[in-house]
């Protein structure tokens, strides 16, 4: 029988998920000895009011509630807040290494902010959930990695002081090297787009992807190539030249400093 409260061998495992809408009801939680699960509550809107270590506090909208294993889970959203809450309770062997990894299993409140982004991925994850159609677990498990990689990221960001809308402006960065990569946009124009100067879009840049604009467009070229690669009957160089190359030598250096291997080597391998 499927209980919503269990514990697994599995690295990752969805338990339960939901999107609460709270506006008719007062709605909360009193569990002293917690859940043997994790729990996170994101409130898109209104605002959560919890207990934490005898504490009464306030998670408003786009903050992050982290409940690990045992620990207390004293909270409540009332109808008059208007609140939005999403919810997930998940388990598995990998789960303290994870939330490790991601910077955010000793964090119990932290904001990342309003995120469309995570909201598409919970209303995703409650529609496999709800369905269950075939290999519905494996899929719950793969989206809610993401979700929780999206949580890790916003609470680096917001802990190394980089502002959302800094974070809006190279994100659409990235999309734009990205949809233009045949184009190798300099870092001039790119930083005239963001109203910023060329020194201060590339602080920001790396501060946010962790590479410079040079280091991210050259990954996404190489990455592109493999595929071309091991997928496709393109010549090396056609390949050079959809990725804006200046020629099939220097595209050959290019991928043989990323990968240790020729392009032609590549297709051989992984084709």
């Amino acid at each position: 029988m499927y209980s919503s409260e269990r514990t697994s061998n599995e690295y990752l495992l969805l338990n339960s998920c939901g999107i609460q809408y709270l506006s008719k009801s007062d709605l909360g939680s009193s569990r002293i000895n917690g859940r043997v699960d994790y729990h996170i509550v994101y409130v898109e809107r209104g605002v959560c009011h919890i207990k934490l270590d005898g504490e009464e506090t306030k998670a408003e909208a786009g903050n992050i509630i982290l409940f690990r294993p045992g620990e207390p889970q004293e909270y409540c959203f009332f109808a008059g807040d208007n609140s939005i809450s999403h919810y997930v309770h998940f388990t598995g062997s990998g789960c303290e290494t994870l939330l490790k990894k991601l910077g955010i299993y000793d964090v119990r409140i932290f904001n990342i902010g309003r995120d469309e982004g995570y909201e598409k991925l919970s209303s995703r994850l409650l529609r496999e959930f709800s369905l269950k159609n075939g290999m519905w677990e494996v899929t719950c498990a793969g989206i809610l990695a993401e979700m929780l990689g999206v949580i890790g990221r916003k609470h680096a960001l917001r802990s190394s002081s980089v502002s959302r809308k800094s974070e809006n402006r190279i994100n659409t960065a990235c999309r734009r090297i990205y949809e233009n990569i045949d184009k190798n946009l300099t870092v001039s124009l790119l930083a005239e787009e963001c109203f910023i100067s060329e020194s201060r879009f590339t602080h920001l840049f790396r501060e946010v992807t962790g590479k410079s604009p040079k280091e991210y467009a050259a990954e996404i070229k190489i990455n592109i190539a493999k595929e071309m690669l091991s997928e496709g009957n393109y010549s090396v160089r056609n390949i050079s030249e959809s990725l804006g190359f200046l020629n099939q030598n220097y595209f050959s250096r290019v991928f043989r400093k990323h990968t240790g291997i020729s392009p032609s080597e590549y297709r051989k391998k992984y084709k």
